[in-house]
């Protein structure tokens, strides 16, 4: 039981690692999110010496852009490890609860035939 204690142990430490680095990529999404929209500001603001650097800003919004697609399929998959991970974290917290009610029911078993037999052997049970 202390091995399945461990494994459900694991098992959370793995959830939670892969919890983690999804709100890490998330965080990511949002900053390069921000930084479109500021460049994207930038872009209609009316400033002077504005159109030296439209080429520069549309190359930063273009990788920008396609960092925010890769964070994406990144988090797709991230969010599907996490499914995954909380999906093996269940079933080894039933293991373990099963195979403690087991051990529970077995211990009782044992407790049950030792009263009986002690109880036959001073001879307090009345037989038919």
């Amino acid at each position: 039981m202390q091995t399945l204690a461990r494994i459900v142990e694991v098992k959370e430490h793995q959830r939670r690692a892969a919890e983690w680095r999804l709100a890490r990529l998330r965080q990511e999404e949002l900053a390069v999110q921000e930084d479109q929209r500021s460049v994207i500001a930038t872009l209609n603001a009316d400033q002077p010496l504005h159109g030296l650097f439209v080429e520069t800003m549309a190359r930063h919004l273009r990788a920008a852009s396609e960092k925010l697609d890769a964070l994406r399929r990144a988090i797709e998959l991230q969010a599907a490890e996490l499914e995954g991970r909380t999906s093996q974290l269940k079933q080894a917290e039933r293991l373990s609860r099963d195979s403690t009610r087991q051990h529970d029911r077995a211990v009782e078993r044992k407790e049950l035939f030792e009263m009986i037999d002690a109880s036959l052997a001073r001879g307090d049970a009345s037989l038919p």
